[in-house]
């Protein structure tokens, strides 16, 4: 996909509650110019910690559900698999080790996803796929 086409507009949210943070965000996205903003995505969760990379032992928490509708149809045009839908839960930790040394892990969960591919001979067919989780573990050096 060639991302250099791709408008989007947005806006987002923190409430400090006590010592948790709720959040969410909000985009409309545009794909190749259409001018049609047919994708929409929003995630909203809870945190807890703050992370500072310049004090080792900080770490946060954060739980967020995520939610991206594809409705553009000019994607569809040059791909021939794609998404109508993705949802998933999203559970990331980070840690500080040492100063600018952090730990960071993430475990996407619940996927709830419609497929579609594209036939030109035979239509428009498509399936879900229900269930399925993804982790990742990153560490990260600040310069």
């Amino acid at each position: 996909m060639n991302f250099s086409g791709v408008t989007a507009y947005g806006a987002g949210i923190v409430v400090p509650v006590h010592k948790f943070r709720l959040f969410g965000e909000w985009w409309k996205i545009d794909i190749e110019g259409s001018g049609k903003f047919g994708t929409n995505a929003w995630n909203a969760g809870i945190a807890y910690g703050e992370i500072d990379t310049a004090k080792p032992g900080s770490w946060e928490l954060k739980l967020a559900y995520n939610d991206l509708l594809w409705n553009d149809d000019t994607f569809t045009h040059a791909k021939s698999i794609w998404f109508e839908r993705i949802n998933f839960w999203r559970l990331t930790g980070k840690v500080t080790l040492a100063k600018n040394l952090y730990l960071s892990a993430e475990y996407d969960f619940n996927y709830r996803m419609d497929l579609w591919k594209k036939s030109y001979l035979a239509g428009r067919f498509g399936r879900k796929i229900d269930g399925y989780n993804s982790w990742t573990v990153s560490l990260t050096y600040l310069f």
